[in-house]
């Protein structure tokens, strides 16, 4: 890609989070996500695609951090690293996306690597996300969950979103977003509840409910790095 198509680019993405970067947004920033990304755009210097919210969100944090560099596409710099992926480590992304579905391939990816399950040097980040979008999930339904099962209870957290009903307040309608800590063990849920908006104070609210409950875990996986640069 050359750096004009790349200034294109990043001049693009600079356009969709524009208006939460000058605080004309009305409602909350998810709900503008969901709107913008109703829709096909066409990227400079490819074709019609759609956008996932949390691409756009994603693109807001790299800009708050960097600049417009942030948005600009980087030149590959993991050459030397296997771009194939080994049965094993395919295996591997299989088991913890079969255990978890709604985890983003971004969260997915840093387990892994934390874990040392993508090799050395470790895959790229995006092939992973190639494989998890074109893998027929439901083509298998038998893959064995034990990798990933922690022994004993409170051993791990693992956190989970799920997006909630739209409810009609003072004539507008608002989205919910249910949280979660799940017991990696004994799947249980450790504490759960609904909030208005997706973001670091909900999770934190969550978190300190679950350990006044059970008990402080030894370790939790979350994905909430990113989500604590929102407004």
């Amino acid at each position: 890609m050359d750096e004009k198509v790349r200034d294109e680019r990043a001049l693009f993405k600079f356009s969709l989070i524009a208006p939460v970067i000058n605080g004309t947004v009305t409602g909350s920033v998810m709900d503008y996500f969901e709107q913008i990304c109703t829709k096909s755009y066409q990227i400079p210097g490819g074709d019609f695609k759609e956008i996932s919210p949390n691409t756009v969100r994603r693109w807001l944090s790299e800009y708050r951090r960097f600049g417009l560099d942030g948005l600009k596409r980087k030149p590959r710099n993991d050459k030397g690293a296997p771009r194939v992926l080994t049965a094993e480590i395919a295996q591997a992304i299989k088991e913890l996306k079969s255990i978890y579905p709604h985890k983003t391939a971004t969260t997915i990816y840093s387990e892994l690597l934390a874990g040392g399950f993508l090799g050395s040097p470790p895959v790229s980040i995006a092939t992973v996300q190639r494989f998890i979008r074109k893998f027929d999930w439901k083509s298998e339904p038998n893959i064995e969950r034990k990798r990933f099962v922690f022994e004993f209870a409170n051993d791990c957290w693992q956190t989970d979103v799920l997006v909630g009903p739209r409810l009609l307040i003072n004539g507008k309608k608002k989205g919910t977003y249910l949280i979660v800590l799940l017991d990696d063990a004994s799947r249980l849920c450790v504490y759960g509840e609904f909030f208005f908006e997706e973001n670091s104070i909900s999770f934190h609210t969550v978190l300190k409910k679950a350990i006044l409950r059970r008990g402080l875990p030894k370790r939790i996986f979350t994905d909430y790095t990113e989500k604590n640069t929102m407004p």
